[in-house]
């Protein structure tokens, strides 16, 4: 049979025995059996019912990016495309020579808003994209570190 072995009102681990041994007085073997789902480490008991944790918030790593991490938003094609089109396209030319000069890529200021979305426009990103690569959440490895 499944237990969870309870230390101190938490889930310590699922364990199968048959027949269950002897524990310390401080360790409660509850079945799990016909418990669904079965709990997991980290939850807990309260004498009757498990209770899984609160799920944690995302970090905020706000919205500063590296220049790379932009660029890693964007698909290879999308990629190609744009450094296609800045070959004949002022406006695209101006917009990424912006970027390659940036310290640091701000995903909310008007200036990247805009370009971006002038990508999109101008169709060297997919419907929708611009809205990803601008509010996709930072992640650690992309935001700035100045």
């Amino acid at each position: 049979m499944k237990y969870a072995q309870i230390v101190q009102g938490k889930v310590q681990g699922i364990f199968e025995y048959d027949p269950l041994p002897e524990f310390a007085s401080n360790i409660l073997m509850v079945s799990v059996e016909e418990i669904a789902p079965i709990p997991q480490p980290g939850w807990s008991y309260d004498g009757q019912d498990f209770t899984a944790p609160a799920p944690q918030a995302a970090p905020d790593y706000g919205t500063k990016i590296s220049r790379l991490a932009l660029k890693l938003r964007m698909t290879v094609d999308e990629r190609k495309d744009i450094r296609a089109a800045a070959e004949s396209n002022a406006d695209v030319f101006d917009f990424m020579d912006l970027l390659s000069d940036s310290t640091y890529i701000d995903l909310t200021r008007a200036e990247t808003v805009g370009g971006v979305n002038s990508l999109e426009t101008a169709g060297l990103l997919g419907s929708g994209r611009a809205d990803e690569i601008l509010t996709d959440a930072v992640t650690k490895e992309e935001q700035w570190n100045g």
